[in-house]
């Protein structure tokens, strides 16, 4: 969303914009997350069982380091979707880092998990791109998703290609909203083919 905007916003200092699992329309997550119903002829939202799983998961917060590591590796998990791998490793490590960052323990807060976070208040301040929007985008997109993605389905991916002129759609089958490592090479050379094009 941020990338889109800069490109509209000052067209002439953006080369190129390469997205992964997002989405330029965070309205059917946010509705899902706050109860709206669907709105009609809107992209798909995430799945019904997958807002319930993660609501319940973050309804208390996490409090001590190994809960904030456990609840971040545990959100990432439903996230994830249902088929992609999960390094539970490198994903405990991740979490790790994240319960250890100094501002949590310095400044006394706690890790706000998925849709309580700042970045979720921001998704849901920041009003959608809609297809006039991304129709004037001049540059070359990259869009880089999972198939199998229960925050943004992949329709979401394949609007936004479909809207913006010179736009290219990189769908990994079994990728869900998790950047595992599995996916590293993959995305990589992706990135780089459409870098140097």
């Amino acid at each position: 969303m941020v990338a889109y905007r800069i490109a509209l916003a000052r067209p002439g200092r953006v080369l190129s914009v390469s997205t992964i699992m997002s989405s330029p329309d965070l309205r059917p997550k946010n509705d899902a997350f706050t109860g709206v119903p669907a709105r009609e002829g809107a992209l798909p939202g995430p799945a019904a069982d997958y807002v319930a799983k993660v609501i319940a998961l973050n309804a208390s917060p996490a409090i001590s380091e190994a809960e904030i590591a456990r609840r971040f590796v545990d959100n990432f998990r439903l996230a994830k979707g249902p088929r992609s791998p999960f390094d539970e490793g490198a994903w405990h490590a991740l979490g790790q880092a994240v319960a250890a960052l100094p501002s949590l323990r310095e400044d006394g807060l706690t890790a706000a998990m998925a849709n309580n976070s700042n970045n979720a208040r921001a998704q849901m301040a920041t009003p959608s791109l809609v297809a006039r929007d991304l129709a004037a985008l001049t540059i070359p997109v990259l869009v880089i998703h999972g198939g199998r993605d229960p925050i943004f389905p992949i329709a979401h991916a394949r609007w936004a290609v479909g809207q913006i002129p010179d736009a290219q759609l990189v769908e990994l089958a079994d990728m869900g909203h998790a950047l595992d490592p599995a996916f590293f090479d993959v995305i990589a050379v992706a990135l780089t083919d459409f870098w140097n094009r």
